[in-house]
């Protein structure tokens, strides 16, 4: 099982462990880790976004990868390029989208050896009603010195910042909900250090039920952090 199967099999134990209020799953949609997509990587999701995005199963929300930097991390370079999936998950609180980004399981990790910074910038675009409130940066690692960065610019210029070292989580409530993600993320690599994956979350809460989804939604992104790192 690959990683982003585990992280994706982890969110469904984690309904039950930090769900609480917000109530069990109703649907969910993925991009490059389930059926019927099958495994996707950074090369395709960047043809599919140049063809004009991905777009969840429910035509609410559009994915688009616009540019990578660094060697190996999509091809001609590497002929295994990273991995990704997205995902969205609706719950009675709100809905839960993540992109998740794989360089274990076809690259090794993301090692200082050719260089050690890489970026990838990606946009999400609600199409329908939906407003982004919330996003949350983790990651995995091996040994030490890995730090990944993650700028956010919504729809109104108001930029966000987080940063995960080693491991390290970090999350940011929106000054006021957003429709557009303008999201770059850097990975620096020490020499000690090797990097497995990121995982990007955003909600996007249902009507009236703020306190629902600060409790539920937040408890089950604290629950899939924690089973994702006990594989």
């Amino acid at each position: 099982m690959n990683k982003l199967t585990k992280i994706a099999a982890a969110s469904v134990v984690a309904m039950g462990l930090g769900l609480g209020m917000a109530g069990q799953a109703q649907a969910a949609a993925y991009y490059g880790d389930a059926s019927p997509t099958g495994l996707k990587n950074i090369t395709q999701w960047k043809a599919d976004s140049v063809a004009g995005g991905v777009i969840d199963a429910d035509g609410d929300t559009k994915w688009s990868l616009l540019s990578y930097t660094g060697e190996n991390i999509g091809d001609p370079i590497n002929l295994n390029p990273a991995l990704v999936a997205l995902s969205e998950e609706h719950y009675p609180a709100g809905d839960l989208y993540t992109v998740a980004i794989d360089f274990f399981n076809t690259m090794g990790g993301l090692s200082n050896s050719a260089g050690n910074t890489y970026t990838i910038h990606y946009t999400v675009t609600a199409l329908g009603a939906d407003l982004f409130s919330y996003a949350e940066l983790d990651s995995t690692h091996a040994g030490t010195g890995t730090t990944v960065t993650k700028e956010i610019t919504d729809a109104a210029g108001n930029v966000y910042n987080l940063i995960s070292i080693d491991g390290s989580r970090q999350d940011v409530n929106f000054v006021a909900p957003t429709t557009f993600m303008n999201v770059v993320e850097t990975f620096t690599i020490g020499p000690n250090g090797r990097l497995d994956g990121t995982t990007n979350n955003y909600t996007v809460p249902e009507p009236g039920s703020m306190l629902l989804l600060g409790i539920g939604l937040m408890g089950l992104v604290y629950g899939r952090r924690k089973m994702a790192h006990s594989v």
